[in-house]
């Protein structure tokens, strides 16, 4: 929060938010192969395949993070 002080104090009012935190693994991988199959290409059935992908990525992300207790306490943390 320095760099917020410091910037009020010269008069600067910056909006400082927290990042997200990138998945890793399989659903990036996904993401990255949608990107480009959606880049190389601009006909209707690989949009269509790259949304499909998408959308697995989503779900499998939100089962995955539906099981896991973000409030309980973490080993090794």
């Amino acid at each position: 929060m320095r760099v917020k002080e410091e910037s009020v104090k010269a008069g600067l009012n910056l909006n400082i938010k927290k990042l997200k935190i990138l998945a890793t693994g399989p659903i990036t991988s996904w993401c990255r192969g949608a990107y480009h199959s959606a880049t190389d290409r601009n006909d209707f059935q690989r949009k269509l395949i790259v949304n499909l992908e998408l959308f697995v990525a989503g779900v499998c992300l939100a089962r995955n993070l539906r099981d896991i207790d973000l409030m309980a306490p973490q080993s090794g943390l």
